[in-house]
């Protein structure tokens, strides 16, 4: 998967707007927690030309992700079966991204940066678990 392509499905159009949706409400130096402030130093650092390559990026992540959940079943331990895709699924994804890493690839590198889906669900799944516990 790369950023550096010409055309991208409904669907991934949609979830890439998802993530720039959410970044945009990430965007607040007013905010003290770690997701705006990596988001406002995203955006210092990157612009919002570049934002949106990389929300592109993300976007087919998330697709990515989604397709993998929909195949394996993982999607309820995410988000419970009476969910949506735009409120409830990209936006978690979201919080669990590496954005540095993506954004580092994106601008810098090939632009196919992307957590392998199983090993990611782990990831999520996990920390969820110690939300919830804590």
């Amino acid at each position: 998967m790369s950023n550096r392509r010409d055309v991208y499905s409904a669907f991934e159009t949609e979830a890439s707007l998802c993530v720039y949706e959410w970044l945009m409400e990430h965007n607040d130096e007013t905010q003290s927690d770690e997701r705006s402030k990596t988001t406002v130093k995203l955006f210092s650092n990157y612009g919002y030309s570049a934002m949106r390559f990389i929300a592109m990026q993300a976007g087919c992540i998330i697709v990515e992700l989604y397709n993998f959940c929909e195949v394996t079943g993982g999607y309820e331990h995410l988000v419970g079966d009476d969910s949506s895709f735009d409120w409830d699924f990209a936006p978690m994804v979201c919080n669990h991204l590496n954005w540095e890493a993506l954004a580092e690839n994106n601008q810098y590198g090939p632009g196919d940066w992307a957590p392998e889906p199983a090993e990611f669900l782990a990831i999520i799944i996990a920390k969820r678990a110690l939300d919830v516990a804590a």
